[in-house]
């Protein structure tokens, strides 16, 4: 059987990237930012920066078919900027986005993944991030690749990361899993064995992406999906109780509301707001690969959110329409939408070895036996048509 698209494929949710600057203190091999951005001594102003949230807000109200929004400040490495700006923005943001969920009365509180290498130079940076980790809606937000030059030759600044995540006592600690041979040849028992004692609680499993300084990397160093499933599974089973993982949060609400898993890029808006207020559509691609740049949408435009609204719409419509020849006779389809984003534009057909697929499918069976209690692959929870019937 072959799904259709109407009111079964759906996204709902904003992905708010907000880059402060692009320079950065590492060099890793799979960064998917445009390599010469990493030279721009560029920084986001204190006014672009409050008026990205003005502008969302406006977004929000403006498209109804828009129910959660999640919110990310990034670089390259965000401790880059001056300490003084972040001493005053973070208690600042903090506010702000409590006041959004309040006034908008999200069904899921928007929190602030505030992403970082953890390699500063400015050591007053450890006490500013600790002052505000316990606050509910605020994620410490770091990654773990062995094989990337993540932590330089020989993984010489491993320690100074492992140390400095560990000194931080977080009510929300995340940490960026990208599935990539080497990290999944370092061993899934081994990587819960080195994070679980540094105090993480989400680990948040992600693919390779295609674009910028990592395109030789990528085309190196993908694996096959169906090894990325096994290696999620492991993780998966590995985990104590109160640890989550990415997807796996995402899938169980799937089951449970009908939502669309969007962490796999399939966000109704995923928005690049630049430093100098520009904005884009997918915030994996940068520079020259910027999706909708050439539209010339600025967060100083009155009209930003018609804009972005309007800009967006090919987008979306690629998120909510393309698929692999894979997923046409796929139940999960109408939540997993196709899988990765990124991949439904290039030909990783070749990763597709023994029923892999980029929506990671054999962890869609194993949540869903989980769930169910069951040992085959063949019940699943009905999904319901917001407009009556069920889809089987």
């Amino acid at each position: 059987m072959r799904w259709g698209f109407d009111n079964m494929r759906l996204a709902n949710q904003a992905n708010i990237s907000i880059t402060t600057n692009r320079s950065c203190t590492l060099r890793c091999e799979h960064c998917y930012i445009e390599p010469h951005l990493f030279a721009s001594k560029e920084q986001i102003t204190v006014d672009n920066y409050k008026l990205s949230f003005d502008r969302v807000d406006n977004l929000y109200r403006l498209d109804q078919g828009l129910e959660e929004v999640e919110w990310e400040v990034i670089g390259g490495e965000t401790t880059m900027m001056p300490f003084e700006f972040w001493q005053q923005m973070l208690p600042w943001t903090m506010d702000r986005i409590d006041r959004f969920n309040k006034e908008h009365n999200l069904w899921i509180d928007g929190n602030l993944n505030f992403l970082t290498n953890l390699i500063w130079s400015d050591k007053r940076y450890l006490g500013l991030i600790q002052e505000h980790a316990k606050h509910p809606l605020f994620t410490l937000y770091t990654s773990f690749e062995p094989d990337t030059n993540r932590f330089g030759k020989n993984n010489k600044l491993l320690n100074t990361w492992a140390d400095r995540l560990s000194s931080i006592d977080a009510n929300n600690k995340a940490v960026d899993l990208i599935l990539t041979k080497g990290l999944i040849d370092f061993g899934a028992q081994r990587v819960v064995d080195l994070l679980l004692p540094l105090g993480v609680d989400d680990f948040s499993i992600k693919m390779l992406s295609p674009f910028g300084s990592g395109k030789v990397f990528f085309d190196n160093n993908m694996t096959p999906f169906k090894r990325m499933e096994d290696f999620v599974i492991e993780i998966a089973t590995l985990l104590p109780s109160g640890i989550t993982f990415t997807p796996g949060v995402e899938i169980e609400h799937a089951f449970i509301n009908g939502k669309s898993v969007q962490c796999n890029g399939n966000f109704r808006y995923d928005l690049s707001i630049e430093p100098n207020g520009d904005t884009h559509f997918n915030a994996n691609q940068t520079g020259d690969e910027s999706v909708g740049l050439n539209l010339g949408i600025n967060i100083n435009s009155a009209n930003w959110a018609t804009e972005v609204m309007f800009g967006n719409r090919a987008e979306l419509r690629t998120k909510l329409t393309k698929q692999h020849s894979c997923c046409d006779d796929c139940k999960y389809l109408p939540r997993c939408n196709g899988g990765w984003h990124h991949y439904k534009s290039i030909d990783v057909s070749h990763l597709m070895q023994d029923g892999g697929c980029p929506g990671l499918k054999g962890v869609w069976d194993y949540l869903a036996d989980k769930s169910n209690g069951k040992s085959n692959h063949s019940t699943f929870p009905e999904w319901r048509n917001p407009n009556g019937g069920v889809y089987e």
